[in-house]
Parts: C-alpha cells; sequence; structure tokens
C-alpha cells in the first residue's frame, strides 16, 4: 500500500532544503498553498501530471519521491554506471 504520510514528508523535506514555502512550490506548480499543504499532511497526493515538474523543481527524481526501489530508478542507474566506471580506474565521475 502507497504511504501518502511518507510522500508528504519527502516532499515536505525537499521543499524545505530548497528553501520554498508553500506558495511558492505551489506557485511554481500551478497549484495552490493548500494542495502543497494537503500533499504535505498525506491528505492528497500530487496529480500524476506534476511529478516531473515538482520532481524537477524539488531536485530529485521520481524514484525517491515515490519510494521506488526497484533497481530500475535514475539513483541506481547512477550508481551502477558509477560502479562500473570506478571498475575501469575512473574515479570521482560527477553526475551533474
Amino acid at each position: 500500500m502507497f504511504d501518502m504520510e511518507l510522500l508528504g514528508r519527502r516532499i515536505q523535506q525537499r521543499r524545505k532544503a530548497q528553501a520554498l514555502t508553500q506558495d511558492q512550490l505551489g506557485s511554481e506548480l500551478g497549484v495552490s498553498a493548500q494542495s502543497v499543504s494537503r500533499w504535505e499532511n498525506g491528505e492528497s497526493a500530487p496529480d500524476i501530471a506534476l511529478i516531473p515538474h515538482l520532481c524537477q523543481v524539488l531536485r530529485f527524481s521520481s524514484d525517491v519521491l515515490l519510494g521506488v526501489e526497484s533497481g530500475v530508478g535514475v539513483e541506481t542507474q547512477w550508481d551502477d554506471i558509477r560502479r562500473r566506471l570506478s571498475g575501469l580506474g575512473m574515479r570521482n565521475v560527477k553526475t551533474h
């Protein structure tokens, strides 16, 4: 079962890490501050169409946002690439 409270905590933590208010995040996404508040309180979830832009604004991937640990997410792929390059003697590979 999907944990909306955990999703809300992730959104809130990333929003605060980006020094954004609920109003600023909502404005960036075209939703109200009240919508952001409901997400953060686990009362509702962002519309699926907002997920890519939300992740871009909060600077993390949808697999992290949604708690996906399937091994196919962006961070997992980067970890695999880093590990392979390290095995080839390439160190300190930057992702950004």
